[in-house]
């Protein structure tokens, strides 16, 4: 009996002992699946016009517009952007492993409408006529008649769908009511019929409010885009102060306006070229933290990197460099972007005696063989000087020699300190 149960108590531990082995495996195999599904991550650029639309991803807020969602490692994502005045834009977007960005830009539909005339007519709008070219906004959802009778166009609010509707309500009640009374039954039928016109008119018909429509006398004027037109022509002309007023004027006039971050980049670069840039390097923080666009997203970094450089901020020129996402070789050379990371760590030796000589071999490898312009005699000389340090005399002699041969910038530089060393 002792041994029965002693082998009862055996069997039972070892059935306890496979069942834990079977969920330790599923575990192991549902993580082990679940890793392999997973994505690399992205970043993801959220833009919106108009601008501070909110972003709510998988039904959790997470800020306005434009925003940079960061390390994304989910296949499909749902996305909604809602603001005050326009119709809620929603959409499941899905996440591709080959790319390391995406961008998505949504343009925002009011839910009230606009209309322009722009021929030669004039427009009867609530018995008030208007020469064009004209636009009438702030229409709201309704059923409107319009047409031209001779040289007038004819704007009207059409009530007649609110009116039959109004009218089949009464009749149904009628209708029911009067079926009650006589007890015929095919008062009920006609009843029905209304009710069912009524039911209709429930979900098409607008009750008529009064309209304060917004009267656009000049709608082939934008006021904002002739300020920034003409900000842009006094820049090309570098009359940077005078730009620079007329686009704070624009961003305070029309804090709404789709040229706000433009004209927030431009101040930068204005006081960048007129090198004041403790104010340059505060437009471009500002532009990164309020309007990351992906537009202005990396020529801001790399402008701000050249300013930390300009300031001898090496060390966080370098990071501001490399937190470049994306290279446009229209606007930024990779080359370029190597060439000061170079500069970069040559200047935190010759300043502070960090020797990132690892770093500095693989950059002047890459640059050496690239196209980098004007920046190339300023990379000679601080080389040279980097050479010089380290008692390599003879190299650093020939990149001042080429400095001169071919005219590059430094000359004054090298010519001197060429005639210091030999």
């Amino acid at each position: 009996m002792v041994n029965d149960k002693r082998k009862l108590l055996k069997t039972f531990q070892i059935i306890f002992l496979i069942l834990l082995i079977n969920i330790f495996l599923s575990l192991f195999s549902f993580n082990a699946k679940s890793n392999s599904q997973k994505v690399n991550s992205i970043t993801l650029f959220i833009n919106s016009f108009p601008y501070k639309a909110n972003i709510y991803i998988n039904k959790t807020y997470i800020g306005q517009t434009p925003y940079i969602l960061r390390d994304i490692s989910s296949s499909k994502i749902e996305i909604e952007l809602e603001k005050q005045g326009y119709i809620t834009f929603e959409k499941t977007f899905e996440i591709k492993d080959k790319n390391k960005y995406e961008s998505i830009f949504v343009y925002l539909q009011q839910k009230n409408f606009s209309f322009a005339i722009l021929e030669k007519a004039n427009l009867n709008i609530n018995k008030k006529i208007y020469d064009s070219p004209i636009q009438i906004e702030n229409i709201p959802n309704g059923s409107y008649q319009i047409f031209k009778k001779g040289n007038t166009i004819y704007f009207i609010h059409d009530k007649t769908k609110f009116y039959i509707s109004l009218l089949s309500y009464i009749l149904t009640i009628g209708l029911t009511s009067y079926g009650i009374y006589s007890k015929d039954p095919g008062y009920f039928i006609f009843a029905g019929a209304s009710l069912i016109i009524s039911i209709y008119f429930i979900f098409t018909t607008y009750f008529p409010t009064k309209v304060d429509y917004k009267i656009n006398l000049n709608p082939l004027i934008k006021e904002d885009e002739n300020i920034f037109i003409q900000a842009q022509t006094l820049i090309n002309q570098m009359q940077y102060n005078s730009a620079i007023t007329l686009l704070q004027q624009l961003i305070n006039k029309f804090p709404e306006s789709y040229y706000v971050p433009h004209s927030i980049y431009y101040i930068a670069f204005c006081y960048d070229a007129l090198k004041n840039y403790e104010k340059s390097k505060y437009y471009y923080e500002q532009l990164l933290q309020n309007y990351p666009i992906i537009d202005f997203y990396d020529i801001s970094y790399y402008s701000l990197a050249k300013i930390y450089y300009e300031v001898g901020l090496f060390e966080k020129s370098i990071q501001y460099f490399q937190n470049i996402l994306f290279i446009d070789q229209d606007t930024i050379s990779m080359d370029a972007v190597d060439t000061f990371i170079l500069l970069n760590y040559l200047r935190i030796y010759l300043s502070a005696f960090k020797d990132y000589k690892d770093e500095i071999a693989y950059y002047f490898s890459k640059v050496s063989k690239g196209k980098i312009g004007i920046l190339r005699g300023e990379v000679y000389y601080y080389m040279a000087l980097y050479l010089l340090k380290h008692d390599k005399k003879d190299e650093a002699i020939e990149l001042l020699q080429r400095i001169i041969k071919d005219n590059l910038t430094f000359v004054e530089e090298a010519t001197k300190l060429l005639s210091e060393i030999k």
